[in-house]
């Protein structure tokens, strides 16, 4: 195998070393060894070596045949190779044969019936598999038949199930009457025209895959193998003609019970045939169903196994095999599997699948002859003449025989399994091969299953039109399946648990009809709750987006109306809120990142709008969101590109609320919550606080817990001495507060005081927060010692060591919101205070200063005489 080789000289060859490795050895013991199951689970080099005295191709190297099918689907395999996986599948296919006939399930009783009606006989035996004895057939073989069947039996085929097939004997199918039960059989409609859709009833050829009728012959004392009548797993009829027999019969794929008999199966002694199973066993020992039989017709069901045994001087046998509805999937399946060895058996495959095959059945056939039964299209019994009108019930029982049949033809789904998983919702793949033919306005489609575990209880279930199914095209490696399609959907959100197993199942459904329903796919589990998924797309500003939306109205200096998209994954628990960042983009302002507030979620259009306010005017910052739901808080969001504010709002309505008096927006997770998840994350938050550090109000616990668990900085009530909550106003040059309610009669005093504005100051809107000192008092050094208290509030500066305008930049770069600098020595606001400046005269202080000392400052700056800021000083904790 150094060369590489068309798929024709790999077939042959492996097929050449493995029945030569069989015929050699043929003997009991290389056949016990070879159905051991556990011979399968050697890696596919060793399996081959053993099984051809080399291995089937160097570069196959696979723990086990499973594992070299998987390659195979998912096109793991070099392009040369690829064209082994036929053999691959063929392996795996015998491996589950030896795996499903290590034992053989009960012995199957047989009953005698006597019912007239067709159709109730197909019900209560037929469909269900149970073997059954009908009465014998009317029309009797004379002498002379019976005497042409024995010269033209096989002296070979004697003692066999096989027989001797009446192919070679025209005189006797002339005079043959096809037992009704048996004239609905599909393959004499496998006719070349039939299944083009045009036939022809003058010239059609009949079909090809006609199962002749075979003579049995079994003298006294003679027992067959145990083994199916007929191939492919049909349906079998034997009548018998003369003699008696014993007979016992075992269903495979029944239930263990206290009567089953393990049974060991040895495979085909060519590759051809090695999924061929016979069993070396006397099936005559220990038996409790041994029936004798002298007359009727055995009616055997698919897949059964059957031993007979010769009973008088002489027994005979006529056997008919056929596929209808109960046996077709049955037939189609191990077709199939014998396709893999045998090319001719692909056509019988396609045939079966055709668009075109008529699946109906007669609900009240009739016995008729050879030539009859093998003509298709038959003529209908009474065609040209007047039909008689047929009742409501006639009419009634039609249509239900018609659904049920079409039911029982509707190809059975393999397995699906789940190619994504979501913690409610899963997407399934699938192959299925069934269409309707062209101008068929059927309704048709599949019904999906859901299922805890391998539970057969129902769960869920979806019925999904086709024309919404999506189609991969043809499936490339579909083996079996021809003309299979590769399919696939997705259960809708909601539909499963998180944190629960499950199973999934899929049948088609085609007007009344439904499809047998497929095994169940390998369990899976789906995610657990947990916090939301990241909110990969960053916000941006409103309006900076192509599609028309309407944006949140901003009028002030003061705000920014942010965009964004919610998280694609909510983490299997509703969105509770989210959490929004900021911090600024200047190289000389405070560019850490700040909790501003927990928001709501306020979906519009698909997209979340946030209106975020006492933000500094004529700045850049960057945003960001986290999302958080009852069980935790998603890892942050990707950062904004910088977004600035505005420079042109009205003086008197933009405002700055810092620390003391900003109104956070909070959405906590509610007392009346008493979910585990929601008291897990409760008592984890809690755990976080310090109580040494933070004062923490009901309102603010879940919005300051929450920044802590993401190693937030929130703007703290750290334990520094503070002033209290003042108003600065820049533009009015008043500085306000309130005094404390001494009296105890709830009533307190507002104070204003003067103060005088910095030339260079913004005169742009005001600020409220808490006054607070800086340290180092004269803020000469950067960082400040207090930066971390600074940050969200006015700080208090004395004069002297710097510039005034190195004092404003500490405090701006500390996140200060406001700069108070102590007048000194001054006791009025004139030149003496300030070189060039007189407040009467409409001057700011540091008029003299160049502007570009000043231009990065974006804050406002007053100065305040010593007497008012020893009335401040008095006011501090």
């Amino acid at each position: 195998f150094e060369e590489k080789m068309a798929v024709h000289s790999i077939r042959r060859l492996f097929l050449y070393f493995l029945s030569s490795l069989l015929a050699v050895s043929g003997q009991s013991d290389t056949a016990a060894s070879f159905t051991d199951v556990r011979m399968f689970n050697k890696p596919l080099s060793e399996l081959t070596k053993d099984l051809v005295g080399t291995s089937l191709n160097s570069q196959l190297q696979f723990p086990d045949v499973t594992t070299a099918l998987s390659a195979c689907q998912h096109e793991q395999l070099p392009k040369d190779e690829i064209k082994a996986c036929d053999n691959i599948r063929y392996l795996f296919d015998v491996k589950q044969l030896v795996e499903s006939s290590q034992s053989v399930g009960a012995e199957a009783s047989l009953q005698k019936s006597d019912e007239s009606s067709f159709s109730q006989l197909f019900v209560d035996f037929i469909e269900p598999r149970k073997p059954v004895l009908l009465k014998a057939s009317e029309d009797s073989w004379s002498e002379e038949n019976l005497l042409q069947l024995k010269q033209c039996s096989d002296v070979e085929t004697d003692g066999t199930l096989a027989g001797t097939s009446l192919s070679t004997c025209p005189d006797v199918l002339a005079s043959l009457k096809v037992p009704a039960i048996a004239t609905n059989d599909y393959m004499v409609r496998l006719t070349p025209c039939a299944l083009t859709g045009e036939p022809n009833k003058e010239a059609c050829l009949p079909s090809p895959f006609i199962q002749t009728p075979s003579f049995l012959q079994i003298r006294q004392g003679v027992t067959t193998d145990l083994n199916s009548a007929c191939p492919l797993g049909m349906t079998a009829v034997l009548e018998i003609l003369y003699g008696a027999i014993d007979i016992v019969i075992y269903d495979p794929v029944a239930p263990s019970s206290p009567s089953s008999h393990s049974l060991v199966p040895v495979l085909g002694n060519t590759a051809e045939m090695l999924h061929h199973l016979s069993y070396s066993s006397s099936p005559f020992t220990d038996l409790k169903h041994v029936q004798s039989l002298d007359e009727g017709l055995l009616v055997l069901p698919n897949e059964m196994l059957v031993a007979l045994r010769g009973r008088g001087e002489e027994s005979g046998l006529l056997k008919h095999c056929f596929t209808d509805a109960a046996s077709m999937h049955t037939v189609r399946q191990r077709a199939s599997l014998e396709a893999h060895v045998d090319s001719s058996t692909t056509s019988l495959v396609a045939a079966l699948s055709s668009l075109h095959l008529d699946t109906t059945m007669a609900r009240q056939p009739t016995s008729m002859s050879w030539a009859q039964h093998m003509s298709w299209p038959r003529k209908e019994e009474g065609e040209g003449k007047t039909r008689k009108r047929r009742s409501q019930s006639d009419w009634q029982a039609e249509t239900k025989w018609k659904w049920r049949i079409v039911a029982l033809t509707l190809p059975k789904i393999k397995p699906p399994t789940v190619k994504a998983l979501g913690r409610k919702n899963a997407t399934l793949n699938w192959l299925s091969g069934f269409q309707v033919v062209e101008g068929d306005t059927t309704e048709f489609g599949y019904n999906i299953t859901w299922h805890l575990g391998h539970d057969t209880q129902v769960a869920g279930n979806l019925s999904v039109p086709h024309s919404v199914i999506a189609s991969n095209g043809h499936a490339k490696f579909a083996f079996d399946d021809y003309n299979a399609f590769d399919l696939t959907h997705t259960i809708p959100d909601g539909s499963l648990l998180p944190s629960t197993e499950y199973s999934f199942r899929v049948s088609i459904f085609y007007g009344q009809a439904r499809s047998p329903t497929s095994s169940s796919s390998s369990t899976i589990t789906t995610p657990p709750v947990s916090p939301p998924g990241r909110m990969n797309s960053p916000p941006v500003v409103a309006g900076s987006l192509n599609e028309v939306s309407v944006a949140v109205a901003v009028d002030l200096d003061t705000q920014v109306s942010l965009l964004a998209y919610p998280p694609l994954d909510d983490g299997g628990s509703p969105v509770l809120g989210y959490l929004i960042e900021a911090r600024h983009d200047e190289p000389f302002m405070h560019g850490q990142w700040e909790v501003l507030g927990s928001y709501g979620p306020q979906l519009h259009d698909g997209m979340l709008r946030f209106l975020i306010d006492h933000l500094i005017p004529n700045t850049a910052y960057q945003f960001r969101i986290s999302s958080y739901n009852s069980v935790g808080v998603s890892a942050v969001g990707s950062a904004s590109a910088p977004i600035s504010t505005g420079f042109e709002g009205k003086q008197h309505d933009n405002h700055v609320h810092g620390h003391g008096k900003r109104d956070v927006i909070v959405h906590h997770v509610p007392d009346s919550d008493v979910g585990e998840s929601s008291a897990k994350l409760r008592d984890h938050l809690k755990s976080l606080l310090d109580p040494h550090l933070f004062q923490v109000t009901p309102a603010l616990f879940y919005i300051l817990s929450l920044s802590l668990s993401l190693n937030m900085e929130y703007p703290s009530r750290a334990s520094q001495v503070h002033g209290p909550v003042i108003t600065l106003s820049d533009h009015t040059e008043t500085l306000t507060y309130n005094t404390l309610d001494t009296l105890g009669n709830g009533h307190s005093e507002q104070v204003s005081l003067a103060v005088w504005s910095g030339h260079w100051s913004p005169r742009r809107f005001q600020v409220t927060a808490e006054l607070i000192m800086t340290d180092p008092p004269l803020a000469e050094t950067r960082p400040l010692l207090n930066a971390r208290a600074v940050r969200g509030r006015i700080a208090l500066v004395e004069r002297g060591l710097v510039p005034l305008v190195e004092k404003v930049l500490h405090v701006q770069s500390a996140g200060g919101i406001g700069v108070i600098i102590d007048a000194g020595e001054c006791v009025a606001f004139n030149q003496m205070c300030s070189a060039g400046a007189e407040k009467r005269n409409g001057d700011g202080f540091g008029k003299l200063d160049m502007p570009r000392l000043w231009e990065r400052v974006r804050i406002p700056v007053v100065m305040l005489l010593r007497n008012d800021v020893d009335t401040l000083l008095a006011l501090f904790e």
